[in-house]
């Protein structure tokens, strides 16, 4: 499971905060096998995993997609008004607008009751 978290545990006897890192940024390197291994089963891509109540948890550096194992990378720019997800099946980056919300960077906003609002949620 890849969550954003602020906290991570890095064993189970002590509680570590490790800054999450900006994978978008140019100068983004894949953090050493030790922070992103979990009993050497697991191995998270983009972020660092821990154990939470039994469970193994990766978390996602900044611009990574939510995923099993932190594996995509998500740096499409999608303004004030949408959030950045990875499509797996077309292999690409798209925005997942806020209600009322389209456009490719979620910037056009429709409000409740107009004619393109309710164009657009007929389908």
């Amino acid at each position: 499971m890849c969550m954003q978290t602020g906290l991570e545990t890095t064993s189970q006897r002590s509680t570590t905060i490790i800054p999450r890192l900006d994978a978008c940024n140019s100068s983004y390197v894949l953090r050493p096998v030790k922070e992103r291994s979990c009993m050497g089963m697991y191995n998270c891509v983009y972020g660092t995993c821990f154990t939470q109540a039994k469970m193994i948890v990766c978390q996602r550096d900044i611009g990574v997609a939510p995923g099993q194992l932190c594996e995509h990378k998500c740096c499409k720019d999608c303004g004030a008004h949408g959030r950045c997800y990875y499509n797996v099946t077309q292999k690409e980056e798209r925005c997942n607008c806020d209600a009322n919300y389209t456009g490719s960077m979620c910037e056009i906003y429709n409000p409740p009751g107009t004619m393109r609002s309710l164009l657009r949620n007929s389908f």
